[in-house]
């Protein structure tokens, strides 16, 4: 369990909700679900070689695919 606190990455400090129906609350439910209105469907975008290999192999069997539909039509 030692290891496993020590790899993990560290976590933003956590806030306290605000009190149901003041004012901060309010705001706090307005700008949320402002941003989850704009973010909806997203996922986060990551970085690595995965995601390149992956969209090199997407964008490979679409113009494969292209290829084929000209050669068989």
């Amino acid at each position: 369990m030692a290891n496993r606190k020590k790899t993990q990455k560290k976590r933003k400090p956590s806030r306290p909700l605000p009190k149901v129906g003041s004012p901060k609350d309010d705001a706090y439910r307005l700008e949320h679900s402002r941003q989850d209105l704009v973010d909806f469907g997203l996922a986060d975008p990551k970085r690595g070689p995965v995601n390149w290999i992956i969209v090199g192999v997407i964008v490979a069997l679409l113009g494969l695919g292209c290829l084929a539909l000209i050669m068989f039509t």
